[in-house]
Formats: structure tokens, sequence, C-alpha cells
């Protein structure tokens, strides 16, 4: 898409998102980040406290080999060998880094249940741009005391927005 005409959109909604073989990650800048990737035998402790996005969610390898590349980059040689397993759990955690761009630190161990995505720390901005989710949120809400969901309607009189 040409620069001049993005909106700044997220098109996940979030800072990050899996698929099959695939983990895309919104790096909101062109400054250098900090990339640790780990692999478990069990799930690791959670560090929750030290960052401020955590998605926890499934993955499929297909290949038993993971690389780090930008959108445009392709595959190239794997920074880390999964092995046979086919399902992962996923845990991707962003906090800004002493300087510029960010800390990012992704663990993965062997879950064959591919329980939902969870996010265990949201933040209500992404980068200097406010969240998708959050705006959209929001928008909804503002716009009137009842919102028509296809043939029902829901009474949201009761949601306060903001603080």
């Amino acid at each position: 898409m040409p620069h001049h005409r993005d909106r700044g959109d997220m098109p996940t909604g979030a800072f990050a998102g899996s698929g099959a073989g695939w983990i895309a990650a919104q790096a909101p800048d062109l400054s250098d980040h900090t990339v640790r990737i780990e692999l478990h035998d069990v799930p690791p402790a959670a560090e929750r406290a030290h960052f401020d996005e955590i998605l926890e969610t499934p993955f499929r390898s297909s290949s038993g080999e993971l690389a780090l590349t930008d959108l445009t980059g392709g595959y190239g040689e794997a920074d880390l060998h999964l092995g046979d397993t086919e399902w992962f759990r996923v845990r991707v955690a962003r906090r800004p880094a002493d300087g510029d761009g960010y800390y990012w630190l992704i663990q993965f161990w062997p879950d064959p249940t591919r329980e939902l995505p969870a996010w265990f720390a949201r933040n209500s901005q992404m980068g200097d741009r406010a969240s998708g989710v959050a705006s959209d949120i929001e928008a909804l809400l503002s716009e009137g005391s009842r919102l028509e969901l296809g043939y029902q309607q829901v009474d949201a009189g009761g949601v306060v927005v903001g603080a």
C-alpha cells in the first residue's frame, strides 16, 4: 500500500498474532529492536510485570524451524530449531527498550491443546498511535445508548468509556 494511503490501521487489532506457520508482530517504527527467542519443554514462568504487551497463542510449525524476517524479507536461515513437534503455545511479550525500539521476548513450548489466544497485558497505545481496538470500542459506544446487532438490540447505556 502506498505510504500516503496508509491510515495507520493495525490489521490484527493487536501488537502480534499468529497463523499456520507464521507469527506477525507490529514493530511501529524503524528503530532497532532486540528480540530474544526461547524454546522450553514446559510453559515458562510468566514475566508479566516487566512487559506492556503479552499475548499467548497457538502456533503450528510445519518445518520445525523458525526464522526472523521482515514482511518482505522472505524465508532465511533458521534462527531457532523447534524439532518435530507440530503444535506449540507461543508467548510474545514486548516492552519499550532503553533508548529507541522495543525489547521482545518470544517463548515457545509444546502444547497440543491449541487453546484460544489470550492477552495478559495490553497497552492502550501502539507506538505513538492509539490502539485500533480501543478506538473502535469507544466509537461504537459513543454512537448512542442502543446498538443494533443483526436482529437483536443490546442496551449499552450503562457502559462507561474512559476514566
